[in-house]
């Protein structure tokens, strides 16, 4: 019976690879924050200053870049096609990027960085809806395998009740409250399911977390008919 406890959890999923991609997308908001000699008021920054802000804020960019590739490209849960398909896109913003941080690193002046900065900027805005197609495309996939995990473990767990319900009647309680998780199992699947439909990447999250939750709820029950029945795992 240890093997239902095992498939519990949806560890497939990976919430640091979307925080990272979200966090990305607004990005273009702090780029356009760096006050710039005569774009403000008070004293104006220095050259190096400006110059190290914009290339902490490129570095960053980047950063966040390659923890977004790095997840994506190990992530189980995305197949190899939906895998190249983002890298792809999430390396050619790289490589601009890149290209700026040089342009950033040879200027020599504060005019010249302004005008790396509002490229930088300018291109991240065009480039935001890739992101966000690239992020509905991952958490869409990863929804859809979750999806097929809960149905398997429902399945399972239905097919132990019909035994347990026969071999440990002294866990009826226990049992009747798998039996009514079971349900909201169910409901919970057709929910992923239509916002996987939808594409609705913040309803998929939502759900996954609320199966994944769930699910851990019922093996902790399953395991407590295990001990309390005395019953061998497998």
């Amino acid at each position: 019976m240890s093997h239902f406890i095992k498939n519990s959890s949806l560890k497939s999923v990976s919430f640091i690879m979307i925080t990272g991609l979200l966090s990305f997308i607004l990005l273009p908001i702090s780029v356009g924050a760096i006050t710039f000699p005569g774009g403000g008021t008070g004293t104006s920054p220095s050259f190096t200053t400006t110059q190290q802000a914009t290339l902490n804020l490129i570095n960053s960019a980047i950063n966040k870049l390659n923890a977004a590739e790095n997840k994506i490209q190990n992530n189980p849960s995305l197949s190899p096609s939906t895998k190249t398909s983002i890298l792809n896109d999430l390396n050619g913003i790289e490589a601009q990027l890149l290209a700026s941080k040089t342009a950033v690193e040879q200027a020599t002046t504060n005019a010249e960085l302004q005008v790396v900065s509002q490229e930088v900027s300018s291109y991240l805005k065009t480039n935001k809806d890739v992101i966000k197609n690239d992020f509905t495309l991952a958490i869409t996939e990863i929804g859809a395998n979750a999806s097929a995990k809960a149905k398997a473990y429902e399945e399972q767990i239905q097919q132990l009740l019909t035994v347990l319900a026969v071999t440990c009647p002294s866990q009826s309680s226990t049992i009747a409250t798998l039996t009514a998780q079971i349900t909201q199992l169910e409901t919970e699947i057709i929910a992923l399911n239509s916002a996987i439909k939808s594409k609705n990447a913040v309803t998929i999250k939502v759900e996954m977390k609320k199966i994944s939750t769930l699910m851990k709820s019922m093996s902790k029950n399953v395991k407590t008919i295990q001990t309390s029945c005395n019953i061998p795992t497998v």
